[in-house]
Order: C-alpha cells, then structure tokens, then sequence
C-alpha cells in the first residue's frame, strides 16, 4: 500500500499542506507465498523480511514510486530525499490452529481449549517464557503485559503527559490481571507530569527516572513560550 503520512502540526511544525512542499510517503508491504496454509504463509513473510537487502528495498522502492508517479514528473533520482526501511517480521506474532488453518488474529476469542500459546508460555522452573508470540498479538501492550507476567522489570520511555498517562494504563491493567509485589515498573524521562499522574505513578509503585538536563531545557522552553 501506497499513503500520504498524517497530516499532523505541533507546536512551531507545521505538515505540509502544498503539492509543492515535501512530505513523507509511507509504503507497506506484507509478504507472503498464496497456496501455502496460513502458519507457513506467516513464516515465509518473516524470511522474507528478514532476509531482503536494504538494498533490495531502496532499488524496488525508487523503481514503484517512479512508475506511479513518473507520469506527473516524479524523478526518483532527484525527488527522493531519503529512505527508511522499518523490517517488522515481530508483526507476524500469532496464534495458530492447525486444525482448522485459521490464525488467532482476536486471541481472547478463542476457545481455551485451542490456545496454544497460553500453555506454551507456563513457567517451567525458573524459566519463563515471554514475547508477542506468548500472547498472540503483535501489539505493543501485549509485549509489556508478556514482560509483567514473566517477572521482568519494564522500563518505557514516555516524555509527554499523554504518553505517560498511556504508560501507567498497561501497568495498571497488568497489576490487575497478574498482579505482582513491588513490580517497580520505570518510567523513563518521565518530565511532563501533572498531580493527577503523579498519584498514578505512587499508587502503581513505578519509578519515574527524569534526567536533570530534559527538566532544564523544557522548563526553559516553557519559560520561552509563556
């Protein structure tokens, strides 16, 4: 798929708004091999992904682009200001019923009995298993409620009061569902906070680790801005 990044401003930065202003283009490709069941369709996406060049990237992104575009003047060579390729084979986490070939895409859904992951992920002594692929979901949540579950001590980095509030969401639902004694979750930078968030990070017993010089220079940019 082929689209025009989100048309989002903040603060002194502003999206573009003009054809005749640069902006970002976001590509995306989902690899896979039709014919194949669904588990082995999902593990050749993940060679795939993770056995492609980047200059095999560069080479067919430049090559698409110039063919959908070139009719209306798009030169590659000269329009094209840089390349990010974000490999994302962890996005084929999943579940999987070889039963009936179908892939748990809405896990808690499933009838428990057909829930593999969940019996893969017990505790086996002092070993304990934890990833996406334990949770069937390939979301961001379900790899820090996997490293709750299993004993590790997390730590986020969130600036923002808005991300921090979305921090403290997962280690309080985490608490809820696999409640554990003293998790000591981090919080890193941790530097917008209000009293509200504040009560939250006591409450859940995180840690918000700011550092001196993030303080300084947004206390001065407030100061700027008032």
């Amino acid at each position: 798929g082929v689209a025009l990044d989100y048309p989002v401003s903040l603060g002194d930065y502003r999206c573009p708004t003009s054809p005749g202003e640069p902006i970002i283009v976001n590509l995306t490709r989902v690899p896979g091999q039709p014919g194949l069941s669904a588990r082995e369709q999902f593990a050749a996406g993940q060679r795939d992904l993770l056995t492609t060049s980047f200059e095999t990237f560069e080479r067919n992104i430049r090559d698409q682009l110039g063919r959908i575009l070139g009719a209306g003047g798009f030169d590659p060579a000269r329009d094209i200001a840089g390349i990010t390729v974000n490999r994302w084979p962890h996005g084929y986490a999943y579940g999987y019923d070889p039963a009936t070939d179908r892939v748990a895409f809405e896990p808690s859904q499933w009838p428990e009995e057909t829930r593999s992951w969940v019996r893969g992920s017990q505790r086996f002594g002092k070993i304990s298993i934890a990833a996406t692929d334990a949770a069937s979901n390939a979301m961001t949540e379900s790899a820090i409620e996997e490293a709750h579950r299993a004993g590790y001590q997390i730590g986020i980095h969130a600036n923002g009061d808005v991300t921090i509030d979305m921090v403290l969401n997962a280690y309080e639902r985490m608490q809820r569902e696999f409640p554990r004694p003293d998790p000591r979750h981090r919080i890193e930078h941790c530097s917008l906070v209000n009293d509200e968030l504040l009560t939250r990070i006591k409450a859940v017993g995180a840690i918000p680790t700011p550092f001196y010089e993030s303080c300084l220079v947004r206390s001065i940019w407030t100061c700027r801005r008032s």
